[in-house]
Order: C-alpha cells, then structure tokens, then sequence
C-alpha cells in the first residue's frame, strides 16, 4: 500500500526497466522525475509534514469542512462490470465526484495534505496547488530551512512536471 502519484493529462509510456543495467534504471528515474512519483503509507504522511513544515501544504479540514463524495444511487447509475458508473447521469456523476477530488479548501496557496497522504481516492492536485508549492518551497529554502528529507530528490522535480502540465492524481 502507498501513494502513487501520476501527472495528469496525457504522460510519456513506462519505459521498460532492466534493473541490472546502470542505464536502463537511469532512464526509468528520469521518466519517473517527470510523469510518477511514489511513497508508501508511511512515506506519504512524512511528506505531507514536511509539506506543512515548509508551509507549502496545509491541513484543509481545519478551515472547513470537505464535501462528501456523491453517492452513485442519488444519480440513478450503478457499477458496470469495467468499474466505471453506468446510467444516463454516469457522465453528471463522474463530474460530481471529479469536483470533490479537485477540491482545495480554504484560499491558502499551497497543498492540502488531505491530497498527499490519508486516502488514496484519486485526488487531483491541481497545477495551481502544484505552482504555489513550488513558489513557497523557494521561499523556505532562502529563508533556511533545508531540504526535506521526505522529499528525496524525486519530489520537487515531479512537482515542477505537475506545474507544467495538469497537476497530478495521488492513487
């Protein structure tokens, strides 16, 4: 179990991995800086503190109140066979459902950590979410805090794919 994250829109295809050769892996890590990201259980509720140590993330649920996802019956639709919703709304339903998972909170510029660690529902990180972080991220570090150990050396850099592109999905 973990959090796998993946840049939203459209992404380069998994290269093939040779895990015995020094250049195979190298190609995997620079595919990976830019299109996935990933922390297990533990990882991902480090990297939210440290999102919020850095004050490039916050607790949303402190502000407000989250909206509940929508109940797939309220829309008279049910589960195909695919997993996906069938009936006449499927379509109303699955925007009902991206709006909850697109949800920010309160106007505080950063990440809601809810995001990043907690439940792996599919929650978009939004390119906004994302080019805030990044700006206070900057701000930390030339206010001295030092680089987060929860952040690796894979975190910023997939963050600033997330920026260029449509954010990220945490899974």
């Amino acid at each position: 179990m973990g959090y796998d994250c993946y840049i939203r829109g459209a992404r380069e295809a998994r290269p093939d991995v040779n895990w015995n050769d020094e250049a195979s892996i190298a190609t995997y890590r620079e595919w990976s800086a830019r299109n996935y990201f990933r922390r297990n259980m533990f990882g991902g509720s480090r990297l939210a503190d440290a999102l919020e140590a850095m004050g490039m993330g916050f607790t949303a649920e402190t502000y407000v109140s989250p909206p509940e996802f929508p109940d797939i019956k309220a829309y008279g639709c049910d589960w195909g066979d695919d997993g996906e919703p069938v009936g006449e709304r499927a379509e109303e339903y699955e925007a009902a459902v991206n709006a909850v998972l697109d949800w920010h909170g309160p106007e505080i510029p950063g990440i809601p950590v809810h995001k990043i660690a907690g439940t792996n529902d599919g929650w978009h990180v939004t390119k906004e979410e994302a080019k805030a972080a990044l700006v206070l991220y900057e701000f930390a570090i030339r206010a001295g805090k030092p680089h987060p150990d929860a952040f690796g050396e894979d975190f910023i850099p997939f963050l600033h794919r997330a920026a260029e592109a449509d954010g990220f999905e945490t899974h």
